[in-house]
Parts: structure tokens; sequence; C-alpha cells
């Protein structure tokens, strides 16, 4: 019984840290529904980059 209690407080334990990581994300979502998500790094003169994992960092224009 013991085993099981621990065990599934692990389990609890690691989903929410793996949630807490999710939401430290910043997300842009597109005006044709795609979303991209990663860490704004610059929102200057019109344009936004963004760093994320799979893309590197990608810059944008005409943020509104």
């Amino acid at each position: 019984m013991r085993l099981t209690v621990s065990r599934s407080l692990l389990c609890l334990l690691a989903l929410s840290l793996v949630l807490a990581c999710r939401a430290a994300a910043d997300e842009i979502q597109f005006l044709n529904g795609d979303r991209l998500t990663g860490k704004i790094v610059s929102a200057e003169g019109g344009k936004l980059t963004i760093k994320t994992e799979g893309a590197g960092d990608v810059t944008g224009g005409q943020v509104r």
C-alpha cells in the first residue's frame, strides 16, 4: 500500500513539473490559427522575435 502511494505522489510531482515548464513559455497565435511556442526575446519596431526549441529564433513583422 505504501509503495502505491509513493508511486502516485511521484507521478503527480512529475506531471506538475512538466505543466509548470509548459506554462512558462510564451505562445504566439497567427491570423491563420497557427501557433508558435517559445520565449519572446524582442518586440521592437513592429517586429516580434521569439526563440523556439525546434526553429531557433523566428522574427515576424506587423505585430498587432
